[in-house]
């Protein structure tokens, strides 16, 4: 029987390009089952707003979504004049020799033999290594305009809609050629036994099956038994750190992965008997929930404003969502922005610093 080639998106080239262990031969990496794409309510509105010209009448209750979608409307009248005839989630398809190459580019077109191929990002720009997915973009959608119309550059580029920020990168044909074809010949020349596991695998299909990535998370369980905490040095550690630390950010994924499943799976079928005097149970707890409607006389009787101030905590996604549920058609956005300005203005936002560890390429400092 001949072995099945399998289908690659180009939103999972970025992982491809790392490790080639995708291409194991149960696996089928579809159309059906994009794991890198997320926001999808997002591209479907971008994707209407293009092709009508109009801003989509689509309902939501979630304020974040607002804030998006007004973004992908600025990013839009930005650049559509570089787009007289936009290709909208066209799927594209090509057949190589040793995968398939497939997917939904949100936006590409020509204009002047130049070839643009934009990407929205709903999240937040990080040091993710996007680049390969646009690539995969940019060489399907070379593939599919006519051979008498001459492409002299291609523009690729990624439109952090959440930060205002815009990553870019231009290329020749050719170099777009060159590029796709390095990983299939690299593809090619896998033995099916070398991977290489890391930070990408969170996101590969293969996650649960990866010889690779069991072998890494048994080591960074050593190595975190291993490490005395109480004498580790930061000298000890700098070197060692960016390969522990994306080891133990993985075993703290499947950490989670594992109580969820665990959870579901009594709360769905019962208790689990694991042997004698050994049963595994979801226990019934009772836990006090105030209603700060009824209760909100007595509160006032025992407590000052200031002391019940501090008693608070407000959300302001549910604040803006109770103000958009009393706002007209097409008016809930400016009733939202209307009530965070009103906010402001009383002094009731303040904004509070945090931090989150994050890697970046160099200091602050080292950059003036």
């Amino acid at each position: 029987m001949a072995k099945t080639k399998p289908t690659i998106r180009c939103s999972s080239l970025p992982i491809l390009n790392r490790c080639f262990g995708m291409l194991g031969a149960t696996l089928t990496v579809g159309v059906e089952q994009d794991v890198a794409i997320a926001g999808t309510e997002h591209h479907a509105y971008a994707a209407q707003l293009i092709r009508e010209g109009k801003a989509p009448d689509m309902a939501t209750m979630d304020p974040d979504a607002s804030f998006i979608r007004a973004r992908i409307r600025m990013a839009w009248d930005a650049i559509k004049e570089d787009f007289p005839d936009p290709q909208v989630e066209k799927q594209l398809v090509q057949q190589l020799p040793n995968f398939q190459l497939c997917g939904h580019p949100d936006l590409y077109g020509v204009q002047d033999g130049v070839l643009r191929v934009p990407d929205w990002k709903s999240g937040y720009n990080t040091d993710a290594d996007v680049l390969p997915q646009l690539m995969g973009y940019a060489y399907l959608a070379h593939c599919e305009i006519p051979k008498d119309v001459q492409i002299s550059r291609v523009e690729l580029s990624v439109v952090w809609l959440r930060d205002k920020t815009i990553q870019e990168w231009e290329f020749t044909p050719t170099q777009v050629r060159e590029w796709m074809r390095d990983l299939h010949k690299r593809a090619g020349a896998w033995n099916g036994n070398d991977f290489t596991a890391g930070e990408h695998c969170h996101y590969c299909p293969r996650f649960h099956d990866c010889p690779a990535r069991v072998a890494l998370a048994r080591s960074a369980v050593q190595d975190i038994m291993d490490l005395d905490v109480a004498t580790a040095t930061r000298a000890d550690m700098c070197e060692r750190l960016p390969d522990v630390y994306s080891r133990v950010q993985m075993v703290r994924r499947q950490i989670d992965a594992f109580s969820r499943w665990l959870r579901g799976e009594i709360q769905k079928n019962g208790p689990m008997v694991c042997g004698p005097e050994k049963i595994l149970r979801l226990q019934p707890r009772n836990k006090a929930i105030l209603d700060v409607q009824k209760g909100w006389d007595t509160f006032r009787s025992v407590l000052s404003d200031d002391e019940l101030a501090k008693c608070m905590n407000i959300s302001k996604t549910k604040v803006l969502a109770a103000v958009g549920e009393k706002s007209p058609p097409r008016q809930k956005g400016k009733d939202q922005a209307a009530m965070m300005l009103r906010l402001e203005e009383a002094g009731a936002i303040t904004i509070k610093p945090e931090t989150a560890l994050q890697w970046v390429k160099t200091l602050e400092e080292d950059k003036e």
